[in-house]
């Protein structure tokens, strides 16, 4: 016999411009099902996309896939770390040691810049094209 998880219903107050937003979305993209679905999903990526936090002090709270969790816990487990937050520290301050963090930052922004590249015109500006330069669109 499968579990059923039950559903918790909760009420929300939103003005009619507001739902009228959502609901022309919905509308234009239904994809993303129906307004409780649409909200439901919009609140858990929101919660996902703010994860990372800087808290109190120097400490981070971040969310990591569970088996990676389970690495670093069973590490910790058999001694080779005080706790979590030491092991993660030694991790970070290798990836600063060996350039990992530079060369990470270094393939984003050619990513980027690539990207900028399609987006721009070969030679010339041809009539209904535009140019990306430094995030400013120029006609």
């Amino acid at each position: 016999m499968k579990s059923e998880s039950k559903d918790t219903k909760i009420t929300m107050r939103i003005s009619e411009e507001e739902l009228s937003e959502i609901d022309s979305f919905l509308n234009h993209n239904p994809k993303h099902g129906n307004r409780s679905e649409f909200l439901r999903n919009s609140a858990l990526e929101f919660i996902a996309n703010n994860r990372i936090k800087l808290t109190s002090g120097s400490q981070i709270c971040m969310d990591i896939a569970p088996a990676y969790e389970e690495i670093l816990n069973s590490i910790v487990e058999e001694g080779y770390f005080r706790n979590t937050n030491e092991l993660i520290s030694a991790i970070i301050a290798r990836a600063f040691d060996e350039n990992l963090v530079k060369e990470l930052v270094r393939v984003k922004k050619a990513s980027t810049r690539d990207l900028k590249g399609i987006m721009g015109t070969k030679s010339g500006k041809d009539e209904g094209t535009f140019e990306v330069s430094r995030g400013r669109r120029r006609e």
